[in-house]
């Protein structure tokens, strides 16, 4: 979340700061962003969809997420977008206990990714009435389908306001899916476990921008959210965390970007005027993606 200033001939004038999703706004912008390294572009592989980032950022995305063990092929990436990444998870993958975060084998059917959903304008299931005025904005980037619970986890050295801001985050999110998200026990593999939100932080690049805040990667069998990571550079200051970390797991949980600025999930977010917690269109989102329910 870095800060720049707008610069005026002759004087430079201080501007808000803003989390933009992966691209300078013309003022001090924090970016949400995935880990990355630069790619080497010899073999093309066919790209996934990459709504809002070019063709090399897409491929570096890819590049990282071979590197670390996450995929083998492309094929596994659904899209990729400034600050999210869909990828095809396996629901026979071991999941999490809601109480204890050991490992378990799972149950369900077959895989495959399934392609983002469309935008919703109205909800009656959200059940209760945040803000956001009259606004019920909202997009899915997965198809309708959350697991009855999950456990969100923290990797070893996360800074404990990070902790604190995806526990928040959590509980708002529990209160409209109705899919509670408790405190568990981080798995130390590549990626997390069937069940598990899994954030940590970095003081590396993210999503291929060293100006990059934050991204989330979320895997999904075609029918559900399987889990989540969200990563966040270690320099987020405290003020912008809590906001920032529920934008990204509004992404975990199946929402893409609203143009609505009213709401989290408006990928441009001003100090002082955006707000910080789920809004009335998230809020639907969520409920429209908890409005299906599984158990692994």
């Amino acid at each position: 979340m870095g800060t720049q200033a707008e610069v005026e001939s002759p004087r430079t004038r201080r501007v808000r700061p803003k989390v933009l999703a992966g691209a300078v706004a013309g003022a001090a912008v924090l970016f949400v962003g995935a880990v990355v390294v630069a790619a080497p572009l010899g073999a093309k592989e066919s790209l996934p969809k990459h709504e809002g980032v070019g063709s090399d950022r897409a491929h570096q995305v890819i590049a990282e997420l071979k590197e670390r063990g996450v995929i083998t092929s492309s094929d596994e990436v659904i899209s990729i977008t400034e600050d999210a990444v869909a990828l095809k998870g396996d629901p026979n993958e071991p999941w999490v206990t809601e109480a204890a975060g050991k490992a378990n084998p799972g149950k369900g059917g077959g895989g495959g990714g399934g392609k983002g959903g469309g935008k919703g304008s109205t909800s009656t299931t959200t059940p209760s009435s945040p803000g956001g005025g009259l606004s019920s904005s909202y997009a899915l980037q997965s198809g309708v389908g959350l697991l009855t619970s999950y456990i969100v986890t923290s990797a070893p050295g996360t800074p404990i306001y990070f902790v604190d801001g995806l526990q928040q985050a959590a509980a708002d999110a529990t209160t409209y899916t109705g899919s509670p998200m408790v405190p568990g026990t981080a798995s130390t593999g590549a990626e997390p476990v069937n069940g598990e939100v899994r954030i940590s932080s970095s003081d590396t690049q993210i999503c291929g921008s060293d100006n990059a805040a934050g991204c989330t990667w979320t895997w999904y069998d075609g029918s559900k959210v399987l889990k989540s990571e969200i990563k966040v550079r270690s320099w987020l200051p405290f003020d912008a965390a809590r906001c920032l970390i529920g934008h990204e797991l509004g992404h975990g949980l199946g929402l893409a970007h609203v143009s609505d600025s009213t709401q989290l999930m408006n990928p441009v977010w001003t100090q002082g005027s955006s707000p910080c917690s789920y809004q009335r269109g998230d809020a639907a989102g969520l409920a429209t993606m908890a409005s299906v329910k599984f158990t692994l």
